[in-house]
């Protein structure tokens, strides 16, 4: 028998590492005036997966995860990583 909680702690650490090979890898970048840029992704599409394989707690919390770290490593969206997180 296997432990419930390990179980949910690996799938959403795997939904994570999904959401964000997703936003890195998959996504159109679209440059704004002034400076700014915005991006098409598939990065929310994993979450909402997440949410829906998981329950709204530990796939809410993969796809936080997951997108916060795409937003930490990528030097245009890292200001908005506090924001994605919370």
């Amino acid at each position: 028998m296997r432990n419930e909680k390990v179980y949910k702690l690996t799938l959403t650490a795997l939904m994570a590492a999904l959401s964000y090979v997703v936003f890195t890898f998959l996504q159109i970048k679209i440059a704004l005036p002034g400076g700014d840029a915005t991006s098409l992704h598939l990065g929310n599409a994993v979450c909402v997966l997440g949410a829906l394989l998981l329950g709204g707690v530990y796939g809410g919390l993969g796809g936080a995860i997951g997108m916060t770290i795409g937003d930490l490593l990528d030097p245009v969206y890292i200001i908005y990583a506090p924001k994605t997180f919370f």
